[in-house]
């Protein structure tokens, strides 16, 4: 994204000298419903990296330990398959939105829970320590759970929620059989520690949040320019902050060790530049919400 836009003549000059084609036009079948949430996934996968942070911060203030875990990519399952997804969750989650229609379900591995309820109570978490080979939780587990799966619903239904589609988060239990509209799912799991030792979160979207949240359930476009319009929209750009810079000689920075602090050239009440594509549009204040770092946008540079 970060080419400028070409010029209607800039445009009909590629044209002219573009070789002639000989290949004949194929058939695809854009009607299939994996083909098309593959495509659209890329319009989602912004929103799964930022809940992942979310949900990172919180497990290590629950383990009481850095959580070292990052998603691999999204991937789109069937329905057995995401059935074995869940199957080492004792906490499972139906996510659903304001009229009850099922968008997937979220599921917390048996793992994870023993930790939090060890850390809870003050026992130290010992990486690759022993865990109780059940999946049941007791009462008092579950009450110890509480504000760990309060804290995640909330999470999950703000980053997943849109302006026109609200997503409510509650406890449940997993089914024998997941229901007739997970046919295609995605899938996507954060381990807790890194190495899948503690096991972690994982989420089952249906086919119907992607479509919905990426706003593809509005009237197809009809005309080139709506349909450049509409890829435009779901195309990703790169986003980035600068706290603020500091020069010094080489030997300096050779020297430098473990606990140095470095002045930046900036104050702490003073605005930073968000740089879209490389290019300052905006300046914000460094804040943090939700246990994560980000910037309140105060002024637009157009």
């Amino acid at each position: 994204m970060s080419d400028s836009v070409l010029t209607a003549e800039e445009i009909d000059a590629l044209r002219q000298e573009m070789p002639k084609s000989s290949r004949q036009p194929e058939e695809i079948d854009l009607a299939r419903s994996d083909r098309q949430l593959r495509r659209r996934l890329a319009g989602v996968e912004r929103r799964l990296d930022l809940l992942a942070r979310s949900i990172k911060a919180t497990l290590s203030q629950f383990l009481r330990t850095p959580c070292a875990g990052a998603p691999p990519p999204v991937e789109v399952i069937g329905p057995q398959a995401g059935q074995a997804s869940l199957q080492s969750s004792a906490l499972t989650f139906r996510l659903q939105d304001a009229g009850g229609a099922p968008l997937g379900f979220a599921g917390l591995d048996a793992p994870l829970c023993f930790r939090v309820v060890e850390a809870a109570f003050g026992a130290p978490v010992v990486p690759n320590s022993a865990v109780p080979e059940r999946k049941d939780l007791t009462a008092v587990e579950r009450d110890t759970l509480t504000p760990l799966y309060e804290s995640l619903a909330g999470q999950i239904s703000e980053h997943l929620a849109t302006p026109q589609l609200a997503v409510s988060v509650q406890l449940t239990t997993l089914p024998p059989e997941l229901p007739k509209e997970c046919e295609t799912l995605v899938r996507w799991h954060l381990d807790a520690d890194g190495a899948g030792g503690l096991g972690g979160v994982t989420l089952l979207l249906l086919a119907s949040w992607v479509e919905r949240s990426s706003g593809s359930s509005s009237p197809a476009p009809t005309s080139g320019h709506q349909q450049i319009a509409a890829a435009l929209r779901i195309a990703a750009v790169e986003l980035s902050a600068t706290l603020g810079s500091a020069e010094l000689p080489l030997a300096e920075l050779l020297a430098l060790r473990i606990g140095d602090v470095l002045r930046l050239d900036r104050n702490q009440n003073e605005s930073v530049p968000v740089l879209v594509e490389g290019i300052t549009k905006f300046l914000a204040q460094p804040v943090q919400q939700g246990g994560v770092y980000g910037v309140k946008i105060e002024r637009s540079l157009g």
